[in-house]
């Protein structure tokens, strides 16, 4: 899971992570190479060895000043200096110790408080990432395939949650929590595919510290994805949605292909995502990561919604998200890795959420 966050989504906090157990892979490979001189055993030795200092270099890495450049040798001796207690955690935690069982106690005693919930009879899911509140409140936890929306990062993950939606595996409740992490995405790509089902299926109870928390209907509210346009998109340039927006909850579909250079790269590294620039019809304006993979899958791209109040506003189509509304966006690429550019020019298709009922409260 580590090597695949650090290299397939490529978070630097990962990346360090990995990057150490590959040092210390390298640190252990003269001991092989001593104990075992058989032609077959070294070559081995000398792929990993390859491999190892390959993946360990977070050549495409953005970095937007110096400063950075410190900051990933940093997590990777943060790593080392941290070994020694999380080792004596795992012996804890496999001897049974009673301090690991108290030190697990506080911390979800902590994660409790912190997100205040009722009780709830009946199975639980979590949007879009922290499952540890579920088990720190002893809910019915009953996740999704891909149980933390950030990692639902391809079309195929997003596609398979918003599937798991339709079927009776779903959960009874889910709480849906502010649509915010550090990697900056923007918000509505969390499991892009699946809030459509998500409006359709669910109706909001109650909203908490934790999470608004929303309860499968009995009977799901009918919608369709109402084609608005189809238009290309350019790079760089924006695409007016004013006259798709109005009180529309829109839907969007994007598809950036990658041209023969960024497929290149994607076999070796993993592409940046590029970055997508909204303007909301309070005249603000706020960038963030979009990867293009997810961009394909479809996610709401109109109103703009975030926190958990404009999350229940969704369900209920409230005058409150009117501000909130997308009136143009665009889409750049971040070159800061290799020169070549890995995104070309691509389309965008727009749908309406249809549904006169969506606000209906059983």
């Amino acid at each position: 899971m580590t090597i695949k966050a650090a290299y397939a989504r490529q978070t630097i906090d990962h990346q360090a992570i990995a990057s150490a157990f590959c040092f210390v892979a390298l640190a252990l490979l003269p001991i092989a190479w001593k104990l075992d001189k058989s032609r077959l055993a070294r070559t081995i030795c000398g792929i990993i060895l390859a491999i190892s200092l390959f993946v360990a270099l977070p050549i495409n890495l953005r970095y937007n000043s110096q400063t950075n450049y410190f900051l990933y040798p940093s997590l990777i001796l943060y790593n080392f200096i941290q070994l020694n207690a999380r080792v004596e955690a795992l012996i804890n935690c496999v001897n049974g110790s009673s301090t690991f069982k108290n030190e697990y106690a506080k911390r979800m005693s902590k994660v409790k408080n912190d997100n205040e919930l009722p009780e709830i009879k009946g199975s639980v899911d979590i949007y879009p990432c922290l499952c540890n509140v579920v088990l720190a409140h002893g809910y019915n936890y009953k996740p999704r395939p891909i149980f933390q929306s950030y990692l639902a990062y391809r079309k195929s993950l997003a596609d398979l949650n918003a599937t798991h939606l339709k079927t009776g595996k779903a959960a009874d409740y889910l709480i849906l929590q502010e649509l915010k992490d550090l990697y900056g995405y923007y918000p509505m790509l969390y499991d892009g595919p699946s809030w459509p089902e998500i409006l359709s299926r669910y109706q909001p109870i109650e909203l908490h510290k934790g999470g608004l928390l929303v309860k499968k209907r009995a009977t799901p509210l009918s919608y369709e994805l109402k084609s608005l346009r189809r238009v290309p998109l350019k790079l760089g340039e924006k695409i007016d949605l004013s006259k798709d927006t109005g009180k529309k909850i829109v839907f969007a579909k994007i598809n950036l292909p990658l041209t023969p250079f960024g497929s290149l790269q994607k076999l070796f590294w993993r592409i940046y995502p590029p970055t997508l620039t909204v303007h909301l019809k309070d005249g603000s304006k706020q960038s963030f990561c979009a990867p293009s993979e997810i961009m394909k899958s479809g996610f709401i791209i109109s109103p703009f919604v975030e926190k958990t109040e404009e999350i229940q506003s969704l369900f209920t189509k409230s005058d409150a998200l009117n501000p909130l509304e997308v009136q143009a966006f665009s889409i750049v690429e971040e070159k800061k890795d290799l020169p070549l550019p890995v995104f070309q020019d691509g389309t965008v298709e727009l749908f309406q959420i249809d549904s006169n009922n969506l606000e209906n409260v059983e």
